[in-house]
């Protein structure tokens, strides 16, 4: 009778079975059809291999005989015959268990045949039809979107299981956390976060893969580098702490405010991981308490004498340092007097970080390791939030605290001086709120690298760190990356819906369920192979893998982006450092042949422990926001505007087809990408509005002339081209409007010859006159003006115009091209635009004044008044004139308008050129307007975000680059887009601006596309082409076969334009004075205590809304032209 055959302890871990083909030419004999323990006689030595390697045969029969021998106890399993195959189950005692084997195996001797059993592992136990164990799954195969859009919703804290011991004040709260203590406004069940903080989750070493034992329930893990199986590996315990996704406009700012006040007077502990830290203190027993442990402490950090009065501590002055230091949240105790609960909140918690003793600094091979600095550092325990954001954002974070706490719940300080006030007076704050501007600043003046004293923020361990618009931190090398990294900080959060530049939330697909163990990405093939001495052919079927897809660059630079965040941000373990995190996470999943098993799945897991989001769906069924409405408008161009954008685009043609990609003059040439570039952005402001000086459009035709003899395909577009460019000369004054020319033309209505003559762009045809010159002789039309005086005003505009040309191009002659510079005729496409100023031209500057300066302000008012009381005789030009623009965006923009609802307000993106031009358009049918972007300071964006507030301003021009991130710009319920928007991130966050929580009224969202050209070809693209590598494949097609336009309609109505000073007009009805805007209007009452450290202004401070260290454009000379 045959033993029994052994079965798998509880300990082992039941692996699969492995399926093994039979040596024909060997048959077993006498091996038994049931289950039979392996043995010396198994006949394991097959002829074929399932995976045949040169080096090595017969490779899956040589791991089962290699372990089964080297493993002895810890590796063992039984056989059978199924099918003329030989069926082996296996099963392994895991190296974590007690009294194993594995321990006393040195290297990795064994390591390699257990991969090569991983290999050919089945998930079968009672025969050989299982899929294979380590099948990539549909989940291995998903791509960063997929993997985001996955992240479940975070789950709801716990109230019974905190992971430190002082939470007593967070269970309190939490039990109303929709209406949380200090906060007037009640927050939605997905506005929370307090368990990333509370109850932080742990994390397995990503080196591990969890797996499932076959055959019974059971989990463990593997590690294929080292050839490891482990029930049970190392464990981390992720950071307090996190990223917060939330789609953009659900109130992220409110989430944030509400866990500072949840966790308001919870202590800040030292680091758990410190390597020798004192016990923590107070400043009043450190400089009273006259016992041996504090002298001894005093000792160390070197406190002189003369700073301490030492007398033995009453009673009380025992229990407020404890409670100080263990029970904080007893100052709002209403059961300890006031006496103590004020002193308990005046003590100051410390604790010093000293350096090793010499014999502790030894490594394990006798190696010294560098202790981390020398000096005993004295480090203060500061239960404050450093709140760190752009610089456009400062002050709404303070609106937000004004809006939604109640008053004095929080005590505010905003940092905007170069001097950051003492840690004493830092730690007296909740909150300290500063600019990434003001924080990177700090890094750069007292960084490692400055050679000068340390930083104040270096001198405390903070309880918070938040980084808004937190995509900021996907970037190591910036300053404020740096000082972050150097923080010691309890929890840290970085918050953006937009973490990275391709993962968007709100507009990705809901996740796909997929079932618990999806089908493998597998393959059946077959075989052939000779055996025998006859060389017998034999064909057998084996199944193969089949690799997922290899990640593309957007989803390796989203990952490189997510693991900056997670290793050097939140300083995660076991990462800590972004080599942690390329090395353990992000090799497995860039692999060229696509991610290996369960690189995704750890990568999953990963997101979801530190990512803070929900649903869509789910914040739908919570809040509903009124409807957004998004409407692209197709536009025709003006006649006169199509001829200036096909002169662009038939000089780029030119350029293209008559010379060569490796012809240093052609746009295709790598050194040209600059003037590539250009050429793009030219085309697309002419959609708008385009003029340049001297565009050397007879010059291109004589050159493009020479070169019509050309094959039949490019001779066609030549063809075309010089018939565009011909038709530009053609046109009455084109070549004028251009040279003279900066504003958008409107047309002259009712203005006299002699008018139009002295002032139009185009002396030889005028019949148009630009926005900037109406508004000029709108201030000069006054009572008894004659009209020779304006005749001659404009004429000798005109002069000193052309003089200052003629005296630019002088300054250009004989200069020499050096090296492979462009020629002349690339140079004439790529020619800038000119700008047009953001200030209307008749707004007074505004200056820096006191707000003291009554004389100022009353001879301002005089001088009001004396225009007011100029008799209202004869005027040289008509009280009013019906017009209209050479550009279909500004007429479309300008009737938008007019026509809407007074209590509409819009806020329009676009290109700085484009709101220049919209600006002066706006002033012209005198709609107030205030702009905001990269080319004005934080001051100017400031008050140009306050003035938005007032009724009266009805249109908000951004800079589109700015994207107005983390605005909140509810007061508008129109939003118009100049031009279609490539970036779907930047467009998104755009529209959230506006369509948001808060938002009580429709949205409509505009998109202005002109037919026929570069922008229809862009609003049509489907949103995966919308990356910037396809952006740069676009663009270089779009110069490779440049496309005309040949759309075009003139407008059908006209607007009336009032040409007497405001202050003139005879109609103007009496109304109360409205601020000047010059001032500032009067802000709410500051309800919670806010400090303003910003006695000394830095001169030229970067206002851009990024990190200081990033690269700055330059700015254009701005120029009335």
């Amino acid at each position: 009778m045959s033993p029994a055959p052994p079965r798998p302890s509880s300990q082992a871990v039941q692996l699969g079975t492995v399926v093994l083909d039979l040596d024909p030419a060997h048959p077993a004999d006498g091996v038994a059809d049931g289950w039979t323990p392996l043995s010396p006689s198994t006949p394991l030595r097959t002829q074929y291999s399932l995976f045949p390697r040169p080096h090595i045969s017969n490779d899956a029969a040589y791991a089962i005989d290699s372990l089964h021998c080297g493993y002895r106890s810890d590796f063992d399993g039984e056989s059978k015959l199924q099918n003329g195959k030989l069926v082996v189950r296996c099963w392994l005692t895991p190296s974590d268990v007690a009294q194993t084997s594995w321990r006393d195996r040195k290297g990795m001797q064994n390591s390699f045949p257990l991969r090569i059993l991983f290999n050919h592992l089945r998930t079968s136990w009672d025969d050989g039809d299982g899929e294979l164990l380590l099948s990539l799954g549909l989940e291995d195969d998903q791509t960063m979107t997929q993997l985001y859009a996955a992240v479940p919703s975070p789950s709801e804290p716990s109230s019974t299981s905190f992971s430190e011991e002082y939470d007593d004040e967070v269970h309190r709260r939490m039990d109303r956390y929709e209406e949380p203590e200090g906060v007037t406004t009640t927050l939605y069940q997905y506005q929370h976060m307090y368990r990333m903080e509370t109850q932080p989750e742990k994390y397995v070493d990503p080196r591990w893969t969890a797996m499932q034992e076959v055959g019974r329930p059971g989990t463990y893990y593997i590690n294929l580098d080292a050839g490891d199986v482990q029930r049970m590996p190392n464990w981390y315990d992720l950071p307090r702490g996190g990223i917060l996704n939330e789609q953009m406009g659900v109130g992220k700012s409110l989430i944030c405010l509400s866990l500072i006040l949840a966790t308001l007077n919870q202590p800040c502990l030292p680091p758990p991981n410190a390597v020798n830290p004192s016990r923590v203190t107070t400043t009043h027993r450190e400089q009273t308490y006259p016992f041996d442990t504090d002298e001894k402490l005093r000792r160390i950090a070197s406190i002189p004498s003369y700073h301490t009065s030492l007398s033995f501590p009453s009673l009380a002055d025992i229990c407020v340092d404890i409670l100080a230091v263990h029970e904080p949240a007893s100052a709002q105790s209403a059961e300890l007097s006031l006496h103590l609960r004020s002193a308990i909140e005046g003590r100051r918690t410390l604790y010093y970080d000293m350096p090793l003793p010499d014999d502790q600094h030894k490594c394990g091979r006798g190696a010294k390791a560098k202790p981390k600095s020398e000096a005993v550092q004295r480090i203060y325990l500061a239960n404050t939030t450093l709140l760190v954001c752009p610089a456009i954002l400062v002050k709404q974070w303070l609106k937000e605290i004004r809006d939604h706490l109640k008053d004095g719940s929080l005590k505010v300080l905003e940092v905007a001086s170069e001097q950051i006030p003492p840690i004493e007076t830092l730690m007296q704050y909740d909150v300290v709120i500063m600019s990434v501007q003001r924080f990177a600043r700090e890094e750069r003046l007292h960084g490692p690298e400055a050679n000068g004293e340390p930083s104040v923020l270096t001198q405390a361990r903070w309880k918070r760190l938040i980084l808004d618009e937190g995509h900021i931190a996907g970037s190591k090398v910036t300053n404020s990356m740096r000082l972050a990294q150097r923080l010691s900080v309890e929890r840290r959060w970085a918050v953006s819906g937009t973490p990275t530049k391709n993962l968007r939330q709100g507009t990705e697909a809901e996740p796909v369920s997929q079932a618990p163990r999806p089908t493998g990405l597998s393959k059946t093939v077959t075989k052939i192979s000779k055996v025998g001495k006859g060389k017998k052919v034999v064909k057998t079927q084996v199944e193969v893998q089949i690799h997922p897809r290899a990640w593309s660059n957007l989803e390796k630079d989203d990952l490189n982006r997510i693991g900056v965040i997670i290793s050097v941000f939140l300083q995660a373990e076991p990462f800590k450092s972004d080599a942690g995190f390329q090395e353990r996470i992000s090799k497995h999943l860039v692999r060229a042949d696509g991610p290996s098993m369960g690189a995704v799945r750890r990568l999953k897991h990963l997101m979801s422990a530190l990512m803070v989001k929900h649903r869509p769906n789910e914040v739908d069924r919570e809040i509903t926001l009124p409807p957004c409405t998004r409407s692209p408008v197709l536009l025709e161009f003006h006649p006169m505007q199509r001829v200036t954008y096909n002169a662009l685009a038939g000089l780029a043609a030119s350029n293209v087809y008559t010379s060569e990609k490796d012809d240093p003059g052609c746009f295709l040439h790598p050194n040209n990408a600059k003037f590539a570039n250009q050429v793009i952005k030219n085309l697309r402001l002419a959609c708008f509005w385009y003029s340049a000086i001297d565009m050397g459009i007879a010059a291109c035709i004589r050159r493009t002339a020479e070169f019509l003899k050309a094959p039949e395909e490019p001779r066609v577009q030549l063809l075309e081209a010089t018939r565009l460019l011909q038709s530009a000369l053609d046109w009455p004054g084109w070549e004028e409007c251009m040279q003279n020319g900066g504003s958008v033309p409107f047309e002259g209505g009712d203005l006299s010859e002699a008018i139009l003559g002295a002032w139009s762009p185009s002396p030889f045809n005028p019949d148009t006159i630009d926005t900037h010159s109406l508004l000029v002789l709108r201030e000069a039309n006054r009572g008894q003006v004659p009209e020779d005086d304006l005749v001659n005003q404009g004429l000798a505009r005109r002069v000193a115009k052309e003089a200052e040309l003629a005296d630019g191009e002088s300054k250009g002659v004989g200069k020499k091209a050096e090296g492979n510079l462009p020629t002349e005729e690339t140079m004439s496409a790529a020619k800038q635009a000119k700008v047009v100023s953001h200030k209307s031209p008749t707004r007074r500057t505004k200056r820096a004044r006191p707000d003291d300066d009554v004389d100022g302000r009353l001879a301002e008012a005089e001088r009001n008044a004396m225009v007011a009381q100029v008799p209202d005789g004869p005027r040289p030009l008509p009280h009013t004139i019906e017009t209209v623009s050479r550009s279909a965006k500004v007429n479309f923009v300008i009737r938008a308008i007019l026509e809407a609802d007074r209590s509409d307000k819009f806020v329009i993106f676009g290109d700085p050129s484009e709101l220049g031009h919209l600006t002066e358009a706006l002033d012209l049918f005198e709609v107030k307007s205030c702009f905001a972007g990269y080319g004005s300071g934080k001051g100017q964006r400031d008050q140009a975000l306050m003035d938005f507030q007032r009724s009266e301003v009805r249109v908000c021009l951004l800079d589109l680059r700015l994207a107005a991130r983390g605005l909140n710009l509810v007061l508008a319920n129109r939003m118009i887009f100049l031009s279609p928007v490539w970036s779907l991130d930047t467009l998104e966050q755009a529209v959230k601006r506006c369509h948001r929580l808060g938002q009580t009224r429709p949205t409509l969202v505009q998109t202005l596309i002109v037919k026929d050209t570069i922008e229809e070809d862009i609003a049509n693209r489907a949103a995966t082409l919308r990356t910037e590598a396809e952006e740069k494949l676009y663009s270089r097609a779009m110069l490779e076969k440049p496309r005309f336009a040949y759309a075009e309609s003139l407008p059908s109505e006209r607007f009336t334009v009032d040409l007497v000073p405001a202050l003139q007009r005879a109609d103007r009805k009496s109304t109360p004075a409205e601020p000047s805007s010059d001032q500032s209007p009067i802000s709410p009452e500051v309800r919670t205590p806010v400090h303003h450290m910003a006695a000394e202004n830095v001169v030229g401070q970067a206002s851009t809304g990024v990190d200081e260290a990033q690269p700055q454009r330059k700015r254009r000379r701005v120029a009335f032209v």
